[in-house]
């Protein structure tokens, strides 16, 4: 039975450190971009936001189902928007 619970804790906070709030406190901590923007400007590093972490690892845990069809919608419009390949090129004989 301890085998159960250590295995459910480690899938679970595997999942917790995943998602988004988590990883945006992160963010804010070590001063890096935000998760959901790359390519945008890097927070200014604030080591405190580390104690707020436990905090938002709950409500990552209640917001999961909601963050993966949001997340999962958006990467499907993206694929959908890309344009098709050219098609092959053929050689004259």
């Amino acid at each position: 039975m301890n085998a159960c619970r250590a295995l459910l804790l480690a899938a679970s906070v595997a999942v917790l450190n995943s998602s988004c709030m988590s990883l945006d406190m992160v963010a804010h901590a070590e001063g890096k971009a935000p998760p959901t923007d790359p390519q945008g400007p890097p927070y200014d590093p604030q080591p405190g936001y580390y104690a707020l972490v436990p905090l938002v690892a709950p409500l990552d845990l209640i917001t999961l189902p909601i963050q993966y069809f949001y997340f999962r919608g958006k990467q499907d419009a993206a694929i959908q928007q890309q344009p098709p390949p050219p098609p092959p090129r053929q050689q004259p004989y």
